[in-house]
């Protein structure tokens, strides 16, 4: 399990940035906050926070991503979960 933890600035936002969560040809939706990745790796997502991930195509295939969208001066702490 890895931990993360994001703070913006007092004086800025975190529009626009995002986590690069897994990326691969395929990516699937696995149940609640599980994703598997070319059906060889589970990746979970779990924050207090309500999270949004995305999957998106990216240059080398599909890219699970999670919008870092934080109003200045607030902070996210999220868990990465990797299942092999």
């Amino acid at each position: 399990m890895r931990r993360f933890s994001v703070r913006a600035g007092e004086d800025a936002t975190t529009a626009g940035l995002t986590f690069l969560a897994a990326a691969g040809g395929d990516i699937e939706p696995r149940g609640e906050g599980t994703w598997s990745v070319d059906k060889k790796v589970e990746i979970t997502l779990e924050s207090g926070n309500p999270l949004q991930p995305v999957v998106r195509e990216g240059a080398g295939g599909r890219e699970l991503v999670v919008p870092l969208d934080l109003p200045a001066g607030q902070s996210l702490e999220f868990n990465l979960r990797i299942k092999w």
